[in-house]
């Protein structure tokens, strides 16, 4: 009973919930977005049975399962799509209709308002004097202005509108999306498994709603929550997640709408809004705004065309026509996304030259460059801070960044700005500005009227010079063109241009990858160059050059500089220098090729290369020679190649014409090239004729007063050498320009140019010699010409003598100061303050040593107390007050030494010759202190002062003396090179020549040195400035090049003897040694110095006997030469046994013969003893014979040997020595023998003979050791880098003989330096060569034109020198030497005592730098004779230079088989509005009949001459240029048609007819004699004009008239009516007076039909009607659009709506059913009542 209750109440709960459902669908049949429900029932059943069981099969009852909500999102998508895509083009027709009715307000719109100002331009040409047809155009003007002006503010105001609905529309779909965001949370929030119908029906509202106004694609979640896209693709930006609201938003950029993703943040651009109302307002606005561009448009070109034919007029005053209307409206918008804060500013130069064409600058940052395109990409203009455009120029302020741009609109907003510029009706120009007149003496009858035309539009899409070049002489940035022929314009606005054409330098590009470029480890650059030979053909020579960039230094050097490794910090590294190469040579071995090294390293520029680098661009290029294929690079474990491009010298030449054919510039075309030149493709007038009257001429013979100059080939004339009175004058010119020849490289890396281009300059003055300098432009700091000048200069001086000149004063003093009265010393630990003259001072006492602190200021040192004398000591300095100043002279040149502002300042002469300084400290060295003793000291001096060196007992160094105020004194020891330098502070004034001085200019002091003209006060000031003191002269001094290879430098050093004397030698003693003829023994020991050194010489000897007979053995090698060679010898001699005897030969020579050596060998100790005896040999000559006293018996052979010790100097002096001289002479012979045998042939010490490489002294000291004569002394000298001596004793000498003289030690003569080399063949080769004598701080320079006579002679022009006085030291002649000797105690100036050949200098020339000049002078003022030639190198081959150019497009054109490389530069003037055009002349130039006749004997001819149709007398004519005269005097001679003239012979006359055509012959007869008559020219067909500018007779244009005798040229429209005569002239000039004509106005009036905006555009009615009928266009088919889109719309809603709308009738039936159902569960309750009454019942 419970199961059946149970199922009754189920079916009415379940029933009564689904008759909820329907009726809430019933009641929401009208909510929007109600989607309707439906409640699904489903059976309840009970469990299953178990084992024994089974399940209640009968059921529990019903339940409602789930209310289910009619949703299809496949129908809803697809209404929504529908939807937003009807949204578009209803929201777009509507708003396109609106425009429409703008445009079209009735009979007043903007087309019939431009026919009725045409229409007042109709009656003003109808009467042209008239003031009232003008102020009715005026009137009519105004209200065309107004028309646009009008339609411009609706226009604009329906774009406010439609910007207003579109921000809310945008706003509405930002809180739509904000709301589902909501929505999405509660999705995501909510417990329940499925979410809520009334929420679902909610969010798909709210996406409704939103896809209307934007199309969206909807994504569902499983919880219900909605993801949404823009656009209907599904990948479209996300609008709306679960975690994320994107804001959507819109901005205005060059007026178009454009769609931002979170606006104000990342402000994301988007293209998806494709559909709904915003879609549709978007495409509306663009229409709005391409019809307002059309509108701007037309007012634009309205303006533009009627202003520049108003301008072409006068207007009824007289006055030229000024513009029509106005319309200022270019527009400079910068992009609201720059990082940058550039703005631009707009100047219009020219409106007539403005094009309505949107340009975009983008800044580039490397380049420092913005870049425009217009909006087809093509660039268009390009430039830094000003860009001058077409009418137009664009300027540039602030700072840009990369990518930054700002867009320059010309016709912008020109409907709203457009005003009628005319406040008078006057003012209209109807008059034409030109007036025609013909020439007065014209013989033709022709009429000509000219018109200004339009300008030639000419369709060559040449590229402008701004286009095509970078104005910037470059060699990185020339252009390199692929063909010859017309390559630029040269617009008219251009005033200057020059044209250069380059060679081609061999280049190496490599284009790497970041790992290659960082993995470099070296670079192998193949390098081949021509090399000359002195005969045959230049060869190739090929060096490799391997650089190691692996090195860590370098790298540690990358790093340091603040680089990265990358191409541009390595193309640093090698420029500098940081990286240098390993140098091969390709060596052929037998044919077989292979790289040797040079054991060299170079720089890049060592071989003339330059590199350039940026990120992985790496690239090279070579001043000369070429790259090879075997170039590469090693990275990333390979070998990388580069593209190589080859050197080219094969320069293209340049040409610059007219269009009309004018040859202003380059070289003469032949007449093939200029045929195939002159095409308007190349930029050419079609009628172009070419004349090369103008070629490179300038000014009042150049085209229109410019100036052209034409240079070629590579070595240009940048050198100027002329005589200027006497001298010659070099002078430079800048032919070269800073980026063509120098170093340079591109900002990409991508190109490099090495320098190439040099000066060189060669001086002889025919005696000296030869100067060869050259500069190459990479070493000259600058550009200018006196750049120029100065490094030439420096060169030309680099090798001589740089002169200085040190002030002899010490600008020091000491200053005493006494303490106060009361001042007490203070004690010990104490300190003691006292002011004087308001300076504080300290003074303390520390353990009896006083110090002071304070003082004042200008104390340069420590202050010290003398408490002896109670006074406060300290120095200061005594330098010139500022504005003082002292006169030098130097190289002839006046300079003044000024102090300013504390600084020494050389001022006059040559700027910078000169530097002058106070030298603070001095610094000198002294070599050899190791020699010194111990415990001694030695005196050095410098400048005047002597500096005392000691050693102490231990070996160290110090210095004492010095200047008594120097501020320190200091010794620094150097134990390697055995050198002190001794260091000291001082201050003194020191000039310098900055580079050498040819004549080695002594700089001299006026009032001090006598050969200068005096100055009043100099010498004072020179003291002051202590350049000179009472008692000492400045010290001089040069500076000299030491290279001994050179011919222009110190060419020898003559050797510094050191010196020890011997005394004595006077006429005793020669007299004494020549007493008995027996002459003396000379001995000089060397004592430690000795070595043991014998030399040694093996006799021959034989067996001559047999073995029955006493033995007989021969000696062979004693013939009376050989025996004189044995002097000072000892012979040795022994037996076979052992014995042995010595026999010594005098070193006298006294043995002389055979006889006498056998009698010294008997005589000899031990003789005896031996076992043989000697006797001379009868069978041998020159032989002694041994004889053994044993016969028969064999015996060894005897032993003979000749020994002599060479350790001490020993050598005989013979009688024949009878003066020093002479005996000075003998010893310097003997001691440098060398070791002979008695042949002469050179033996070594055995007595081997060698040959003279192995030659050797004969003595120990060999060649370290010479004699000199010193009056009756002799010196003993020793070359100081040879054998050294410290002390006396060391030395000895003896005489032994005549004359004897007891061992004595020589004296060293420590003050006496002997100097050699000075004998006659050194004397002889003094001539053009100077000797600088210097004793360490002063110079004593003497050049000798011709050889000293002799050694006196040299003596005796040193000692009268000017400078010998200062020098400190005496001279006199010694051997073939010169003797200096110390003339001051403890000679302290002959260490530095040295004497030097200098070979080149000084010359008898100087030079000067004035400006852009070097001038040559003589040292002496006169005339030097100097020949200088000059010569030079560039890049550039050709170079043109064009100035004052005319107002008129010029062609650029290339010929030859050159490079094609091409740089320019140029001068752009803003484009202003041309003056008034330039009067012409035109004149007929066709070719008539030209007929001569031959008078052969005119004093032949009669009184009766017929000439044509005229008799006249010519019997009194002598020649025939009287007969021509008597025919023009002819009385009808007007009336001839043809003019007459002498011919070029003067034997005829010349008939020239005055009109085109065939001409016959005339009569011409003297007497009965008939003259024969002949055609030189014939006459042409066409009619030829030549157009000149009248001023300048200038030849602009040629042109032949066609059929109807017309032409256009020079801006006119020409039309000749009649019969012109060959050189008639018409003259096209102003027309100030002429007010009254049309002409202007019709041609205005004619504008109004003819295509406005090219080709079959129409005139500027049809252009609003085409603007009109495109708007109309576009209306109908957006309202074709609209209806379909709307019926789609309907059908897809109607599906949708199907499916999940609520039917009425549906949902009726469905209540009727539910209902009846509910009723029977009502029923199942009732019955079951029953049952269970009946059951209790029934209990």
């Amino acid at each position: 009973m419970a199961s059946l209750i149970d199922i009754g109440k189920s079916g009415l709960q379940s029933y009564r919930q689904a008759l909820a459902v329907t009726g809430q669908n019933i009641s929401n049949i009208n909510t929007d977005g109600y989607k309707r429900r439906a409640a699904d029932l489903e059976e309840v059943t009970a469990n299953k049975g178990g084992l024994s069981s089974t399940n209640n099969q009968t059921g529990l009852g019903v339940r409602v399962a789930d209310i289910r909500r009619s949703f299809d999102e496949f129908l809803l998508n697809k209404a929504r799509s529908a939807t937003s895509y009807s949204e578009t083009n209803e929201k777009y027709l509507s708003t396109i209709k609106q425009l429409e009715d703008i445009l079209l307000p009735g009979d007043s719109n903007l087309g019939n308002m431009i026919a009725k100002f045409f229409d007042g331009l109709q009656e003003i040409a109808a009467s042209p004097a008239d003031l009232a047809p003008r102020v009715a155009a005026m009137e009519r003007g105004k209200t065309v202005v107004n028309s646009f002006n009008h339609l411009s503010q609706l226009t604009s105001e329906l774009k406010s509108g439609l910007e207003f609905q579109i921000r809310q529309d945008v706003n509405d779909i930002n809180i739509l999306s904000e709301e589902l965001f909501n929505l999405n949370s509660q999705f995501s929030g909510s417990v329940s498994k499925n979410a809520p119908n009334a929420l679902l029906d909610s969010r798909d509202v709210l996406i409704d709603k939103l896809n209307q106004l934007a199309e969206v694609t909807v994504t569902l979640e499983n919880n219900g929550s909605a993801l949404l896209t823009l656009g209907n693709t599904g990948k479209g930006p996300s609008l709306l997640t679960n975690q994320k609201q994107t804001k959507l938003g819109f901005e205005l950029v060059s007026d178009k709408i454009t769609f931002l993703l979170d606006p104000g943040a990342s402000n994301t651009p988007t293209s998806q809004i494709t559909n709904g109302s915003l879609r549709g307002l978007s495409n509306a606005y663009q229409t709005i705004q391409a019809i307002e561009s059309s509108i701007d448009n037309l007012a634009h070109i309205f303006s533009k065309d009627l202003n520049e034919l108003h301008m072409n007029g006068l207007d009824l005053e007289g006055n030229a026509g000024k513009e029509l209307f106005h319309t200022v409206s270019i527009d400079a918008e910068v992009n609201p996304t720059n990082l940058g804060n550039t703005s631009a500013d707009i100047n219009i130069s020219d409106f007539r030259k403005v094009n309505n064409e949107q340009i975009t600058f983008t800044y580039q940052t490397d380049n420092d460059l913005w870049i425009g395109r217009n909006q087809k990409n093509e660039v268009v203009a390009q430039g830094r801070e000003v860009i001058n455009y077409s009418g137009f120029s664009i300027i540039f302020t602030g700072n840009g960044k990369e990518g930054d741009q700002i867009s320059v609109k010309p016709a912008y907003n020109a409907a709203a700005n457009i005003s009628f510029a005319i406040n008078r009706p006057q003012e209209f120009a109807a008059a034409s500005r030109q007036l025609v007149t013909a020439d007065y003496n014209n013989i033709g009858v022709a009429e000509m009227n000219a018109e200004i035309s339009s300008p030639l539009v000419h369709n060559d899409n040449l590229p402008t010079i701004e286009e095509a070049f970078s104005n910037q002489l470059s060699m990185i940035g020339a252009t390199d063109f692929i063909r010859n022929g017309s390559v630029a314009v040269v617009p008219a606005n251009v005033s200057n241009l020059e044209l250069i054409s380059l060679l081609q330098q061999s280049e190496l590009n490599f284009s790497l990858t970041d790992d290659e470029v960082t993995s470099i480890s070296s670079m192998t650059l193949v390098v081949e160059s021509e090399e000359e030979i002195d005969e045959g053909s230049p060869v190739i020579a090929t060096k490799k050059y391997v650089f190691s960039v692996t090195d860590a230094e370098e790298i540690e050097t990358l790093i340091e500089e603040g680089a990265t490794r990358d191409a541009k910090a390595i193309a640093k590294m090698l420029n500098f220098g940081f990286i240098q190469a390993n140098g091969f040579d390709l060596v052929d071995n037998n044919g077989v090729e292979s790289w040797v090294t040079d054991g060299k390293t170079y720089r890049l520029q060592d071989f003339g290369g330059y590199a350039s680098g940026k990120d992985n661009q790496l690239s090279f290029a070579l001043a000369d020679s070429n790259f090879t294929q075997d170039s590469q690079l090693f990275a990333n474990s390979m070998n990388i190649n580069g593209t190589l491009t080859n050197r080219n010298e094969d320069i293209s030449s340049i040409q610059v014409f007219t269009r009309e054919g004018r040859h202003l510039a380059g070289s003469r075309l032949d007449d093939a090239q200029y045929e195939a030149l002159f095409v308007t493709e190349n930029g050419f007038n079609e009628n172009a004729v070419y004349t090369d009257d103008y070629l490179n001429n300038s000014f009042e013979d150049g085209y229109l007063g410019m100036s052209s100059v034409y240079r070629k080939d590579t070595a240009n004339p940048l050198i100027e050498v002329s005589d200027s009175n006497i001298d010659p004058v070099i002078s430079f010119n800048i032919d070269f320009f800073n980026g063509v020849d120098t170093n340079e490289q591109s900002f990409d890396g991508k190109k490099a140019s090495a320098s190439t281009s040099f000066y060189n300059v060669t001086l002889d003055d025919g005696i000296d010699t030869v100067i060869d300098a050259t500069v190459y432009q990479g070493q000259i700091p600058g550009n200018t010409e006196n750049d120029i000048a100065v490094a030439m200069a420096s060169e030309i001086r680099a090798k001589a003598p740089i002169v200085s000149l040190t002030g002899s004063g010490i600008l020091l003093e000491q200053q005493s100061l006494a303490p106060p009265d009361d001042f007490v010393p203070p004690e010990d630990g104490q300190t003691t303050i006292f002011l004087s003259s308001n300076i504080r001072y300290e003074v303390s006492n520390n353990s009896g040593t006083y110090s002071v602190m304070g003082g004042p200021t200008n104390a340069l040192s420590n202050l010290e107390y003398d408490a002896d004398n109670n006074q406060i000591n300290f120095i200061t300095s005594t330098e010139p007050d500022d504005g003082d100043s002292v006169t030098i002279i130097f190289e002839e040149q006046e300079y003044t030494i000024n102090k300013i502002d504390g600084e020494i300042k050389v001022i006059g002469g040559e700027e910078n010759r000169l530097s002058g300084f106070i030298n603070s400290g001095l610094s000198f060295e002294s070599n050899n202190l190791s020699k010194m003793n111990l415990s001694s000291e030695r005196t050095v001096r410098y400048q005047n002062i002597d500096y005392v060196i000691s050693r102490d007992a231990a070996g160290d160094f110090s210095v004492s003396g010095g200047h008594d105020y120097a501020l320190s004194l200091d010794l620094s020891y150097d134990e390697t090179a055995d050198i002190g330098t001794i260091t000291s502070e001082i201050r003194q004034l020191k000039i310098v020549s900055n580079d050498g001085s040819l004549s080695a200019s002594s700089i001299k002091i006026p009032g001090y040195h006598s050969d200068v003209e005096e100055i009043t006060g100099n010498l004072e000031a020179a003291q002051r400035f202590g350049l000179v003191t009472n008692t000492n002269a400045p010290f001089l001094e040069y500076s000299f090049y030491d290279v001994s290879d050179t011919n222009t430098t110190v060419s020898e050093t003559k050797d510094k003897l050191k010196a020890w004397s011997i005394e004595g030698f006077d006429e005793t003693f020669f007299s004494d040694l020549a007493g008995d003829g027996a002459g003396g023994i000379f001995n000089l020991g060397l004592s430690d110095f000795e070595q043991d050194r014998v030399s040694s010489l093996d006799l021959s000897i034989s067996q001559t006997s047999t073995t029955n007979t006493p033995v007989e053995q021969t000696i062979s090698g004693f013939s009376e030469a050989e025996i004189a060679h044995y002097a000072g010898k000892t012979l040795k001699l022994s037996d076979d046994d052992g014995n042995e005897i010595k026999i010594d030969f005098s070193i006298a020579g006294s043995t002389t013969s055979l006889a006498e050596t056998i009698s010294l060998i008997e005589n000899a100790v031990g003789y005896s003893d031996l076992n043989f005896t000697v006797s001379e040999d009868p069978n041998t000559e020159d032989a002694i014979l041994l004889t053994f006293d044993n016969h028969g018996v064999d015996r060894n052979l005897a032993t003979a040997s000749l020994t002599q010790p060479l350790s001490s100097f020993t050598t005989f002096i013979p009688d024949t020595v009878t003066s020093l001289d002479t005996l000075v002479d003998y010893l310097n012979t003997e001691v440098s023998s060398n070791l002979t045998n008695a042949s002469g042939d050179l033996i070594d010490l055995t007595g081997n003979i060698v040959d003279t490489d192995d030659a050797i002294y004969k003595w120990v000291p060999q060649n370290n050791i010479q004699f000199q004569a010193d009056g009756d002394n002799l010196l003993v000298t020793f070359k100081s880098s040879g054998i050294d001596f410290q002390t006396d004793s060391e030395i000895t000498f003896t005489v032994t003989g005549d004359s004897s003289r007891a061992e004595q030690e020589p004296e060293r003569a420590y003050n006496i330096r002997v100097f050699n080399g000075f004998g006659s063949s050194e004397l002889e080769n003094l001539e053009n060569k100077a000797i600088a004598l210097s004793n360490g701080t002063s110079t004593l320079l003497l050049k000798f034109e011709s050889a000293p006579t002799d050694l006196d002679d040299l003596i005796e022009k040193i000692q009268n020198h000017l400078q010998y006085d200062n020098m400190d030291f005496s001279i006199r002649a010694g051997t073939d030497s010169i003797i200096v000797e110390d003339e001051n105690s403890n000679y302290p100036i002959i260490r530095s005592t040295s004497i030097s050949v200098i070979e080149g200098y000084p010359l008898g020339y100087d030079i000067f730098v004035e400006d852009d000049s070097i001038i040559t002078t003589s040292a002496t003022g006169l005339d030097a004779n100097i020949s200088v030639t000059a010569s030079s190198s560039s890049s550039i081959g050709e170079r043109l230079t064009l100035n004052d150019l005319p107002d008129e497009d010029l062609i650029v054109v290339l010929s030859g088989t050159g490079t094609r490389k091409i740089s320019a530069s140029f001068d752009i003037n803003p484009e202003t509005t041309p003056n008034i055009e330039r009067e012409l002349t035109v004149k007929i130039a066709s070719q008539v009949d030209v007929h001569q006749v031959i008078i052969p004997d005119p004093t032949n001819l009669s009184d009766i001459f017929q000439f044509g149709t005229t008799a006249l007398d010519a019997s009194k004519v002598e020649s025939v240029s009287e007969l021509v005269n008597l025919i023009r005097q002819l009385e009808d001679y007007v009336e001839l048609p043809y003019t007459v003239s002498l011919n070029d012979t003067g034997d005829g006359i010349l008939m020239t007819y005055k009109t085109q055509g065939f001409q016959e012959f005339i009569n011409i007869t003297n007497n009965d004699t008939q003259f024969g008559v002949e055609r030189v020219t014939d006459s042409e067909t066409a009619t030829i004009v030549e157009i000149f500018d009248t001023e300048t007779n200038t030849s602009i244009a040629t042109r032949v008239l066609n059929s109807l005798g017309k032409t256009n040229a020079a801006g006119y429209s020409i039309d000749l009516n009649g019969l012109a005569a060959y050189n008639d002239q018409f003259f096209i000039a102003s027309n100030k007076s002429g007010v009254g004509d049309n002409r202007n106005i019709n041609s205005i009036i004619a504008r109004q039909s003819s295509d406005a905006d090219g080709a079959n555009t129409g005139g500027f009615q049809e252009m609003f009607g085409t603007i009109v009928a495109g708007l109309g266009s576009k209306i109908q088919s957006g309202e074709f659009a609209a209806e379909a889109a709307q019926t789609l719309k309907d059908a897809s809603l109607e599906a949708e709506a199907s499916y999940s709308g609520v039917n009425l009738d549906t949902e009726a039936s469905r209540l009727i059913e539910l209902q009846q159902a509910y009723q029977a569960s009502a029923r199942i309750l009732s019955t079951a009542k029953d049952l269970f009454e009946t059951l209790i019942q029934s209990v």
